[in-house]
């Protein structure tokens, strides 16, 4: 339907707000219900059926053959119908919070998809045909009961952002490198304890989420991924770092709190964007002056290691804000010291 600019005023300055949001909806071919999209499928773009308590789709939505946007988070759904597979030009399929155990094993026909968001639902495995799925570029899985990823999965070479956060995974497919357009990776909460060397070929990383895991270790390759400005690593089983660590030059955001970290290689001291290292509750019981010297550095965390004393001189970078030093065993001579070395830092020695 055409709207000329006549008709266009009319409904702006003359209708209701209520039905301005009818005729806005059938311009853009956006259905709100099951039934009223049945009625019409060959005008259906868009079907937002989110949070009406539904707990099944019907196999008839295979009808609406111009579909490109189903959304229909916050509802009770268990499983989807194997029709769903026929919506050829679905781009977004759009199901968190629902109750979802299994997707239709020819999942892969929907060569459009670009965007599977399926947060918080009962999924504990995908189907093999996600090798398919050529165009897609955002998978949010967060909050299921998966155990394993198929290696299928490293297929989808225009993925750019996959999230399996709380999941049950323990070890990440060796072939997660070839994933070459991968910006944003999400594995915080799972029982990984070991990382694929494949990991290091993700180039084009720009955050990595691997907290609350069993990780003893990173791959010596670790510093190949040089794109990386955000990490996170807190609340594993890390001892040391690799030395290669301080080839992530871009890194701003560092999080490796709650390990059983020693000591810090020197690498770290080339982190020239570094802005925030977040290394509470490890096992330091020094830190080298160059850490402080850092350009960009303005926040460093140290609560709860063994640090009893501080370097005898620190030139502290000009963008250094705060460092937090509570719950170690350091003097209150040394304190004083402390504070003297940082003039206009807000150095917090608090143990509550």
């Amino acid at each position: 339907m055409k709207f000329s600019f006549s008709a266009y005023l009319f409904v702006l300055f003359f209708l209701p707000w209520g039905n301005r949001n009818v005729v806005s909806a059938q311009k853009n071919h956006v259905f709100y219900s099951v039934e009223a999209a049945l009625k019409s499928p060959n005008e259906v773009y868009i079907l937002d059926i989110s949070d009406q308590g539904i707990t099944a789709l019907p196999n008839q939505i295979g009808l609406l053959k111009n579909l490109r946007e189903l959304l229909a988070g916050g509802n009770q759904l268990q499983s989807l119908p194997e029709d769903i597979c026929k919506l050829t030009r679905l781009e977004i399929l759009y199901l968190p919070n629902n109750k979802i155990f299994r997707l239709p094993e020819q999942i892969g026909n929907l060569k459009r998809l670009k965007e599977i968001n399926l947060l918080n639902n009962e999924i504990d495995r995908l189907p093999l045909s996600f090798n398919k799925l050529d165009s897609i570029e955002t998978l949010e899985l967060f909050g299921n009961n998966l155990i394993s990823l198929p290696k299928e999965i490293c297929s989808c070479s225009n993925l750019r952002e996959l999230g399996l956060y709380f999941n049950s995974l323990s070890d990440v497919p060796a072939c997660i490198g070839e994933l070459k357009s991968l910006q944003k990776l999400s594995l915080n909460g799972n029982r990984i304890y070991r990382l694929p060397s494949g990991i290091c070929d993700l180039l084009n990383l720009q955050e990595l989420y691997l907290a609350r895991n069993e990780i003893q270790s990173l791959p010596e390759c670790f510093g190949n991924l040089i794109n990386l400005e955000k990490l996170e690593l807190d609340h594993n089983k890390l001892t040391a770092l690799p030395n290669e660590i301080g080839n992530l030059q871009k890194l701003e955001i560092l999080q490796v709190e709650h390990n059983f970290i020693a000591s810090l290689p020197e690498s770290v001291n080339k982190m020239i964007h570094l802005k925030r290292a977040f290394l509470q509750y490890n096992a330091l019981s020094t830190v080298s002056p160059e850490l402080f010297s850092l350009p960009a550095l303005e926040e460093l965390i140290l609560i709860d290691n063994g640090i009893k004393n501080f370097p005898q001189a620190i030139r502290p970078g000009k963008q250094l804000q705060h460092i937090s030093l509570g719950f170690n065993p350091i003097t209150e001579a040394e304190r004083t010291r402390i504070r003297k070395l940082v003039p206009g830092v807000q150095v917090d020695f608090k143990s509550k």
